[in-house]
């Protein structure tokens, strides 16, 4: 019986070719586009899990319910080592404890300086997350301040002639060489942890650089992160409560006990985590997975709405052969099985054909999405297949073989056709399909508003034509380079002038907190710059004056501010003004103009510029550390002569000018621009899947009217004998998908401003939503239904209606 139904299945499809290509191309594209989604979804939703250890590690957070420049709460991750120092081994819940934190440093590979981003770990981080180890020992690999552990791609590169175990690498570490033996070969981090790095040194390396600070503020200097594992079968609660408990035991005060709480969140749900602003690097934005995950969904929704209409619409090709099965004997549910067969199959073919195309296109995904996507077709991959294909089969076919199983013979006979009655249903389908469309042509429209919008707004600097070198962190060069760079380029034809600052233009903030009263806090950016760094920049000055290199009070007290501070702060005449918190000797001798010192997802912060760093980071100079925080970031504004010419000259020189650090560079519009990399990449997935979503919509248009043309060719014929221009008959064929499309553009315009307004809220500064995208995405879809629908009904008026008539 099955193989009848088989049979007869492969029989209906092949004779109608058209309706079968259009369905099996349209579920096929939607079946690809949900696929590419779904593994970029898999890649952003189990970050971490990867680690064996992974469902039993927590990051230490830090959260206090202070108001902080009027927020409502206050979170950090920063964790000081004294205080893990002090838990570790001392609560039953807790397994293990790590101190980590991730930066930079300047590996010399024999006389070419690289810098390497890599991670600083205590002993156990890798017995704690359960990374496996191809050479060394994964419990002692890090125990002492000379080691190193590599991944493979690492040691291929540092060592392609032999096994890199024992041997050594070179570091320039603030002013020193400092040399480390290869202890320990791991296979690369996966691709989706916050955690990966190439190279892992231990984590004495800074707290060594910083021990004279740390002891000198004891748990209040934070500058890296914790990682606690808990014991076998002991939840999450448990050992936050008794971590608590053991923290409020060691003797601080009531009032500093009240203010902060310390909470253990999932290593797993940190790269997903909309609590903590300042997590660790690369964090997702959930919102956008979110919506990405509705458009898979509404792509898939449109091609199975395809085939659904496409199946009830071709069903009058099939009643007559339906009925005489019944009048031969076939039961009802032998029909519901036949037709159950048949989309089976075609869904079975569609699926295939989707997994080639998702396959194929998979690269291009991965360009537009910056991420190492691949099907691995494992037993999880097996599994979603098969659901897929369960849920197509049962979505696409159930209505289809209700329908087709269910009016009477002798209807069909009489040419009483029952699906005229249901064709209610139908356009509802079609209407729900273009509905969808619509929606995603308008996210896509209103994206590239909002990302035309970041990348052209006035920043309130100038960024064109400046380079950034940047040198490590506390090194004391920063100042010397930016002097002995302007004498040498001062009458060099390429450069203009040269300038530098602590802070980078595209990330990298410092940032204080002081007490404004017993339940609120004020918060402040700060930046500590070249004296010149403002008109190098082209920052305006709006009060007061900039720092003038000839007056040293300027150097060594003065500090500029920006608008919003002064407005935090209520001055009327901020000039003379200081800080309130407990900063050394200062005062304000001007103001600048707000300009975006961050990102524009968020607002214009408070700002201090300093060109002394100890005015403000007072620590430092208790513990002698004269050139921290220092200038890290030397700026090169370029006159635009022979830009090339000029990056060779800097580049042939920086040996000399700055000898045994790498020359890294970027052109700093170039580097904001990446601050919006997301968007872009968001930006390109949702156009490709709208095109996809329209491509699948023209395809069941294009279906549908094939269909209505073959069920009107009598009447067609009939209107133009008695008069009928072919004008009126292609707005009679067009006419009912125009109405459809309008009522789908009402339907679908609230429910994409509730979407992008979720989306642009996560900008401070964004793009008015107005009407125009919303009638854009109607105008857009109206003209391919135009297009697909009016071709073949202006075929249909070309007709002779001799021909027609007689063929009917």
């Amino acid at each position: 019986m099955w193989i009848n139904y088989l049979k007869t299945s492969v029989r209906a499809l092949f004779r109608n070719k058209a309706l079968s290509l259009l369905n099996l191309l349209g579920l096929a594209l939607g079946i690809a586009s949900c696929l590419l989604i779904y593994l970029f979804l898999r890649h952003e939703w189990t970050y971490e899990s990867a680690h064996p250890n992974a469902a039993h590690v927590y990051r230490i957070v830090r959260y206090s319910d202070l108001k902080v420049n009027d927020a409502s709460d206050h979170w950090n991750d920063a964790i000081s080592a004294l205080m893990t120092d002090a838990i570790r081994g001392q609560l039953e819940s807790i397994d293990k404890v790590v101190q980590f934190d991730t930066g930079t440093e300047t590996l010399l590979d024999g006389d070419r300086p690289i810098t390497e981003k890599l991670i600083y770990a205590q002993q156990e981080f890798f017995s704690m997350l359960g990374t496996p180890f191809i050479e060394g020992d994964l419990s002692t690999a890090l125990a002492a301040p000379d080691r190193i552990v590599l991944t493979t791609s690492a040691a291929e590169k540092y060592f392609p002639d032999g096994d890199a175990m024992g041997k050594e690498l070179q570091f320039r570490i603030e002013e020193e060489t400092k040399t480390f033996t290869v202890t320990g070969i791991i296979e690369p981090m996966p691709t989706n942890t916050i955690l990966k790095r190439d190279l892992y040194l231990p984590f004495h390396v800074i707290r060594e650089q910083l021990r004279d600070l740390e002891e000198k503020n004891d748990w209040g200097f934070t500058f890296s992160q914790a990682l606690v594992s808990t014991q076998p079968g002991v939840s999450r609660e448990t050992a936050q409560s008794e971590l608590q408990a053991f923290i409020a035991s060691l003797g601080q005060s009531e009032n500093e006990r009240a203010r902060l709480e310390t909470c253990l969140q999932p290593l797993t749900d940190v790269y997903m985590s909309l609590d903590n602003p300042r997590g660790m690097p690369t964090e997702s934005k959930p919102t956008g997975t979110y919506i990405l995950g509705a458009i898979g969904l509404a792509i898939l929704a449109i091609a199975v709405i395809n085939f659904t209409t496409l199946t009830i619409g071709a069903a009058s090709g099939r009643i007559k052969e339906v009925s005489v099965r019944k009048v031969l004997g076939a039961q009802r549910g032998h029909v519901k099985k036949q037709l159950a067969v048949e989309i089976a199959l075609l869904t079975l073919v569609s699926l295939v054909l989707g997994l080639i195309v998702a396959e194929m296109a998979l690269p291009l995904f991965n360009t537009l999405s910056e991420r190492e996507l691949e099907f691995r077709l494992d037993g999880m991959d097996a599994v979603v297949l098969g659901i897929l294909w369960l849920i197509l089969s049962v979505s696409a076919g159930t209505y289809p073989a209700l329908v087709l199983s269910s009016f009477p013979p002798l209807a069909a006979f009489r040419g009483r056709f029952i699906l005229a009655k249901r064709s209610t249903l139908r356009r509802g389908l079609v209407f729900v399909q273009l509905a969808l469309s619509i929606g995603l042509v308008a996210v896509t429209l209103v994206m590239g508003r909002q990302l035309d919008f970041l990348m052209n707004r006035d920043l309130g600097y100038n960024g064109e034509q400046v380079v950034e070198l940047s040198v490590p962190n506390r090194s004391a060069i920063g100042a010397e380079l930016i002097e002995r760079m302007r004498n040498s380029y001062r009458n060099d034809p390429g450069i203009v002038d040269v300038t530098g600052a602590s802070n980078h233009f595209d990330g990298g903030r410092i940032w204080f907190t002081w007490e404004a009263d017993g339940q609120k806090y004020e918060e402040f950016m700060a930046n500590f710059v070249d004296p010149r760094f403002t008109e190098v920049m082209g920052i305006e000055v709006v009060a007061g004056r900039s720092f003038d290199p000839d007056r040293p009070d300027d150097l060594n007290r003065g500090i500029m501010v920006n608008e919003t501070l002064v407005k935090r702060m209520g001055w009327d005449n901020p000039l003379g003004k200081r800080l309130p918190g407990g900063f050394h000797d200062h005062e304000v001798i001007g103001v600048v103009r707000d300009y975006h010192h961050q990102t524009l997802h968020k607002e214009i912060r408070p700002l201090v510029l300093a060109v002394n760093s100890g005015i403000i980071f007072s620590m430092p100079l208790q513990c002698g550390w004269t050139n921290w925080p220092s200038i890290q970031n030397v700026l090169v504004r370029l006159s635009g002569n022979d830009i090339s010419a000029t990056m060779e000259r800097l580049r042939g020189d920086w040996p000399d000018l700055a000898p045994g650090f790498p020359f890294d560079y970027k052109f700093v519009d170039e580097s904001v621009g990446k601050q919006y990399a997301d968007e872009r990449r968001w930006n390109s997935i949702v156009s490709v899947a709208s095109v996809f979503a329209m491509v699948i919509a023209a395809m069941g248009l294009l279906g549908l009217s094939l269909i209505q043309v073959r069920q009107r060719t009598k009447e067609l014929g009939i209107r133009k004998v008695l008069g009928a221009g072919e004008m009126r008959l292609i707005v009679l064929l067009t006419r009912e998908f125009t109405l459809l499309v309008l009522a789908a553009g009402a339907v679908a315009a609230p429910v994409s401003v509730l979407v992008l307004r979720r989306w642009l809220d996560s900008f401070a500064y964004r793009v008015e939503l107005t009407a125009l995208p919303l009638v854009g995405a109607a105008a857009v879809t109206l003209l391919v239904a135009w297009l697909t629908v009016g071709w073949l009904a202006w075929r249909a008026a070309q007709t002779d209606p001799v021909k027609t008539l007689r063929y009917e």
